[in-house]
């Protein structure tokens, strides 16, 4: 037990070498208290981003970025993106307020920014980890989205969808929304942040941000092991 698998998404500046994950070393171990989990007891691993909107006319937008790694493939992360939507009546008047955002994302640590110029609005940040024997944990955030695309966990790259944008870029996955007259949304991982950050400037808007971290442990392993959640978020990097 004297490493700490790396349970956070590392890629270096250097744009030829992948995204993998990595292991947490030693000297980062000495800053930490408690019980880890060693790499043998890791069967995958995984990462989910949701941003949802409705708007005051109704119409609804959800997108997601999902990065998934697991034993089977050894470790190999794909990376895939996410869509739906519905569309309700006229369209959403268009917005007069203005925000002034704040780049989060340099941020270290975990970093949430809520900014609003409207009236009647409803958003929220969210992130959750789940640690369990594999097949035990929650269902995906995406469950009912529809694939859009995918992402090489190799170097950049970037899919643009819509008013959608999912990006792998100098070692940070990140989501963002786009809302036309409504405002904004985004979150993304990497570097040792994990930042989630809305702006609205219109009215009676619903918003959310959501990630979820998953760590499937091996069952046999698990019952002589814990993990402490603060420890989990100091392995992003």
């Amino acid at each position: 037990m004297g490493c700490l698998a790396g349970l956070g998404l590392s890629a270096p500046a250097l744009a030829a070498e992948p995204l993998r994950i990595t292991e947490v070393g030693n000297d980062m171990l000495a800053n930490m208290r408690g019980k880890y989990v060693a790499p043998g007891q890791i069967v995958s691993f995984g990462l989910e981003m949701v941003t949802s909107w409705q708007t005051q006319a109704g119409d609804t937008q959800s997108a997601a970025v999902k990065f998934a790694a697991s034993q089977g493939n050894g470790f190999l992360p794909t990376i895939t993106v996410y869509q739906s939507g519905n569309k309700g009546g006229a369209a959403a008047a268009a917005g007069t307020g203005t925000v002034v955002q704040t780049d989060l994302s340099t941020v270290k640590g975990v970093s949430q920014g809520i900014q609003i110029a409207g009236d009647g609005n409803r958003v929220g940040n969210g992130i959750g980890v789940e640690v369990g024997p594999a097949g035990t944990t929650a269902p995906g955030l995406t469950a009912g989205m529809t694939q859009v695309g995918t992402l090489s966990a190799s170097g950049t790259t970037t899919l643009q969808a819509g008013n959608v944008l999912a990006a792998l870029q100098s070692g940070r996955l990140s989501l963002s929304m786009a809302v036309a007259g409504q405002g904004t949304a985004q979150q993304g991982i990497g570097n040792g942040n994990l930042s989630q950050q809305t702006a609205v400037i219109s009215s009676h808007n619903q918003v959310t941000n959501l990630a979820r971290l998953t760590v499937n442990i091996d069952a046999a392993s698990l019952r002589s092991s814990t993990v402490p959640l603060v420890n989990l978020m100091r392995g992003i990097q």
